[in-house]
């Protein structure tokens, strides 16, 4: 369960790729785009109630707290293909009632709106995957999936980390040239790729993977979000983020309260 306090804090750092704000939900068709984003990413929190573009809160009623559930539990299993099922609950801030809705990352991917396409978190947006692409057949066979923002929108690049005794499993994806390497080897690492693996394997790795993982397909990362995303405690969070800090792999950019994290491209 959210606290009040948590919600605040969330609220205050604005829209991310794991929160994502709406005044009032009355597409279903638009609605269930949104869970079928977040269950093919990292899941996170629809919440009704907050104006996605000043974060103020505009409570509301009963009724309108009673069709907003009724939506969106209806939008899980009529919208989203497979369905998935969420949880609601009605949080009040400041005096005023807004709606929390929670969506699991998803065990099924790739997940599909009723009109059959596959939708992903880009950032605090959402973008269309096409399903003859190496995306949907890398969703289909692994859990470490990660979406590389730095390319144009030809090149959409999908990387996707799987440990292994000598190193990573790595499968590249560039739709435009559709460019597949699976199986590569530890020897064809790059150095940075090679040290990386040696600080893993050496101090928390798979939290610290997932960690890395998360903020190189997020930048501008907060420790709200994630903390959220990992699941453990802030003490073991914090700690993954300091020795990904001091190896190098990530640094912390702008302001305490509008800053985030963001993984360092290396050679």
């Amino acid at each position: 369960m959210i606290t009040e306090e948590h919600l605040k804090q969330l609220i205050s750092q604005g829209e991310t790729t794991t929160v994502q704000f709406k005044v009032r939900v009355n597409d279903a068709y638009k609605i269930g785009g949104e869970m079928v984003a977040f269950s093919n990413t990292h899941g996170g929190l629809l919440i009704v109630g907050i104006d996605d573009k000043t974060g103020k809160v505009k409570g509301l009623s009963f009724e309108e707290i009673q069709r907003t559930n009724a939506l969106l539990v209806n939008v899980a299993s009529e919208n989203v293909k497979p369905a998935i099922v969420i949880t609601t609950e009605t949080l009040n801030i400041d005096g005023q009632n807004i709606v929390v809705a929670d969506i699991s990352k998803g065990k099924d991917k790739p997940y599909k709106d009723n009109k059959g396409i596959i939708w992903v978190k880009n950032g605090s947006d959402k973008r269309k995957v096409f399903s003859g692409s190496g995306v949907v057949r890398a969703m289909k066979s692994y859990n470490h999936i990660t979406f590389d923002n730095n390319y144009t929108r030809e090149e959409f690049v999908v990387s996707i980390l799987r440990p292994k005794n000598t190193g990573y499993e790595v499968i590249n994806e560039v739709d435009s040239k559709r460019e597949y390497t699976v199986n590569q080897e530890y020897d064809d690492l790059s150095p940075h790729e090679k040290r990386r693996n040696e600080v893993i394997n050496e101090a928390i790795s798979k939290d610290a993977e997932r960690i890395l993982s998360y903020i190189t397909s997020n930048p501008m990362s907060k420790q709200s979000d994630i903390l959220r995303f990992i699941g453990k405690s802030l003490t073991t969070t914090e700690r993954c983020i300091k020795i990904l800090k001091k190896q190098g792999f990530i640094e912390y950019v702008g302001s305490k309260r509008s800053g985030g994290y963001r993984a360092i491209k290396k050679k």
